[in-house]
């Protein structure tokens, strides 16, 4: 599975799978199927992308990371924290030391 979360829109191969053809705007998650390697995507909240998000759910960036890390089984998601860019600076304009780190 991979996640893409900025950049263009996706166009999945022709084939025979759903989305087959279609541009997939992000965010979206390629799954990797037979003969096709991980060029086919599937939009976030479609029954195939195995992570469910509302629409206003797509456009939270963390609620978006923290399903992907749950989707691929990834341990101890509670001990990371996931920040936005915004998030990363401080008052100042410096750099947090605890930016999407695992403590």
């Amino acid at each position: 599975m991979r996640l893409n979360l900025i950049g263009k829109i996706h166009t999945n191969p022709e084939g025979d799978f759903p989305y087959a053809g279609e541009s997939i705007p992000k965010p979206h998650i390629h799954i990797a199927k037979e003969d096709y390697g991980d060029s086919i995507a599937f939009p976030l909240g479609a029954e195939e992308a195995l992570i469910h998000l509302s629409e206003e759910e797509k456009k939270d960036f963390v609620k978006v990371v923290e399903r992907f890390f749950t989707a691929i089984n990834t341990a101890n998601i509670s001990d990371f924290n996931i920040k936005t860019l915004g998030e990363l600076f401080d008052k100042e304009g410096g750099i947090t030391n605890d930016r999407c780190t695992a403590d």
